[in-house]
């Protein structure tokens, strides 16, 4: 949590019994210089707001970004997650649930949040006719079952991506894997 300045609020009651209020927003905080005059009471009220932190991290091969490192409760933030050389496959922390597999969203802030854009820890590539081990577009598998299998002892989160083609189907694809 971050205070910050909203405004101030000066009460001046003169002399005579008077009283001369002077304030100021956030958005035109301006200096707030006075010189009472004599018998002159003043009081200077400063009027704060709780920011919370907008705190972004994401897996190796990710970058995140939030638009703003603090907001108060009800402001609107976007966060976003930026594929440099892993894909992305969901949010975990704070995120509504609607938004988990969105690449970029835009929440109302609601307190403190803390947000990882996750990468996979392995991913398979599959494409009709392909011959190798799935480490790669130009090494990859020729059926989904070999990806799947090749990540049935994975323990961590895994990818298989799959090129758009005709593939031979002889059995269901499926089984188990350890991945939470």
């Amino acid at each position: 949590v971050k205070y910050a300045l909203a405004g101030w609020k000066l009460t001046v009651r003169h002399g005579d019994g008077t009283i001369t209020e002077t304030e100021n927003d956030a958005e035109n905080i301006a200096e707030c210089i006075f010189t009472p005059a004599e018998g002159d009471l003043a009081t200077l009220e400063w009027q704060w707001s709780f920011q919370y932190k907008i705190s972004v991290a994401a897996d190796s091969g990710l970058s995140a970004s939030a638009s703003v490192t603090y907001a108060d409760i009800g402001d609107t933030v976007t966060i976003s997650a930026t594929e440099d050389t892993a894909p992305f496959i969901a949010w975990e922390g704070n995120v509504p649930a609607a938004n988990k597999f969105d690449r970029s969203f835009t929440t109302t802030v609601t307190g403190p949040m803390t947000l990882r854009a996750k990468a996979p820890a392995t991913v398979k590539y599959v494409v009709p006719g392909g011959t190798g081990g799935g480490a790669s577009w130009g090494e990859a598998y020729g059926n989904i079952q070999d990806a799947f299998n090749a990540l049935k002892d994975n323990t961590s989160e895994s990818l298989i991506c799959v090129k758009q083609g005709a593939f031979p189907v002889t059995a269901a694809v499926g089984g188990t894997t350890k991945a939470p």
